[in-house]
């Protein structure tokens, strides 16, 4: 089944497409290589993975699913909800097989974990989220604010801490126009300043961190690793 969208065959069983899951590593911007399993919350229904990489349910009822993308130690956990569940048998469906745009294809987009193995001289920062006790913080959200330019998927640099409150951020491809001299050092500024990570927990609420120094200058360094920790006070 080369094509996602298509109806299955086996024997004289005919399956019908409910969803398509496209997984995208987001460094890479292609299929991941050590891919995750792909699951509906609540469910055992088992996708078919095609030869294009694509990840199809079959034969559910139509509604609203809570999709999981887990498992892999080079990504970090994905969890997306509202996902749209079709049934082409149903007489009352308004999706047309024959118009791609209007079948059930959900892209998820997969954040490195600090597992990833980046190529050297990517531009990265790594560090741990913890608490106002110190304890670390798994499943914070963080993102480079304003960070489209940097980065070869939509939204931006973007991330989750693991099990450990550990997170790594990447800044790649990096154009000339995001790097400037300081002190002798090729640092990365965004829009004229030092990028900005926006950090969101359940718990402690949304807070964002400059990336600079004490005197107001980035500290993310151009092809190399930049180590910064995050407390909530």
């Amino acid at each position: 089944m080369s094509d996602p969208f298509e109806v299955a065959e086996f024997g004289r069983q005919t399956s019908r497409l409910s969803l398509a899951v496209r997984l995208v590593d987001r460094f890479t911007a292609r299929t991941p290589q050590n891919p995750p399993r792909v699951r509906l919350e609540g469910r055992d229904d088992t996708p078919v993975e095609t030869p294009s990489g694509y990840y199809v349910f079959l034969d559910l009822e139509a509604g609203t699913e809570t999709l999981l993308v887990e498992g892999a130690t080079d990504y970090v956990d994905s969890r997306v909800t509202g996902v749209e569940v079709i049934d082409l048998g149903d007489p009352d469906t308004t999706v047309e097989p024959t118009e791609l745009d209007t079948l059930p294809l959900e892209t998820v987009y997969l954040a490195p974990s600090p597992a990833y193995r980046f190529p050297n001289g990517t531009t990265l920062v790594r560090g741990t989220v913890s608490g106002p006790g110190g304890d670390p913080l798994p499943t914070a959200r963080l993102r480079v604010q304003d960070g489209d330019t940097v980065t070869r998927t939509e939204g931006g640099p973007v991330t989750r801490t693991d099990q450990n409150g550990e997170y790594v951020l990447f800044f790649d491809p990096v154009t000339a126009a995001d790097v400037v001299d300081s002190s002798g050092r090729s640092v990365i500024e965004l829009d004229g300043d030092p990028p900005s990570v926006v950090v969101d927990h359940t718990v402690h609420g949304e807070k964002t961190i400059s990336l600079e120094d004490d005197d107001g200058d980035s500290i993310v360094e151009e092809g190399a690793v930049t180590v910064r920790d995050i407390g909530y006070p």
